[in-house]
């Protein structure tokens, strides 16, 4: 048991696509199929809102516990600056206030960066069941599953200008990082050195990936607001 939370883990590391990523994504995909299927009265929606903004908050406080007790948490790595960092605590005041301007940045900016994360987790020499790797997954689970909910249940869906609204915001903020990286001694959203270390492959080196980096979030904006766009297309064809 001691060997899920030590800081030097024994056993093999983390497969891509192996048994248990495969098995994790699957879940996944059922969870977030059951949201979309969902439709629970006014009492569940309240439950369901308050616990999983309750989880992701003690996940991430008991994320930084665990970094504190192995000795690794510094401000060069563990601020909330990046993207997940940022959305672990917005997501909970987004469920709990039912706040739009938030659905809309953990929709557009959070879904991408989340999908990336699940399909290329950076976990090192962790594997299942140590604590790291269901921390991750559960983390980036509930950060999928909330926008979705936000939209099946709450009503809430994105509109056009807000891809260029959220495209912007994340635009300044990367620009912000490159500034407070230097100061900070860290490189939050790795835009100021190319990340030391990635098992996720880079076609381009720093700083030509950042540049490409943006606009593959642009592209994966727009891609998710198609569905919507075709169906207001559709509903005008039929007006």
């Amino acid at each position: 048991m001691r060997n899920h939370f030590i800081k030097d883990y024994i056993g093999p590391p983390f497969d891509w696509f192996g048994p248990i990523h495969l098995i994790l994504l699957g879940i996944t995909l059922v969870l977030s199929l059951l949201i979309l299927l969902w439709k629970p009265a006014c009492r569940g929606r309240v439950l369901f809102r308050y616990s999983v903004a309750a989880l992701l908050v003690v996940n991430s406080i008991a994320w930084h516990w665990w970094k504190a007790s192995v000795g690794e948490w510094t401000i060069q790595e563990m601020l909330p600056l990046h993207l997940s960092g940022i959305l672990v605590w917005l997501v909970p005041v987004m469920l709990i206030i039912r706040s739009r301007s938030l659905f809309v940045f953990a929709f557009y900016a959070g879904i991408p960066g989340t999908l990336l994360a699940l399909l290329f987790p950076q976990l090192g020499i962790y594997n299942f069941p140590h604590f790291r790797v269901l921390s991750f997954f559960i983390a980036h689970i509930l950060l999928l599953i909330a926008p979705l909910y936000m939209i099946r249940t709450e009503g809430m869906r994105p509109v056009w200008k807000e891809v260029w609204a959220v495209f912007g915001i994340m635009v300044a903020y990367t620009a912000l990082m490159m500034v407070m990286n230097p100061l900070l001694g860290s490189n939050y959203l790795f835009v100021n050195s190319y990340p030391e270390v990635s098992e996720t492959p880079f076609l381009w080196r720093w700083p030509w990936y950042v540049i490409m980096e943006a606009f593959g979030a642009l592209g994966s904006m727009i891609l998710l607001y198609l569905p919507f766009g075709f169906r207001d297309l559709i509903r005008l064809k039929h007006v």
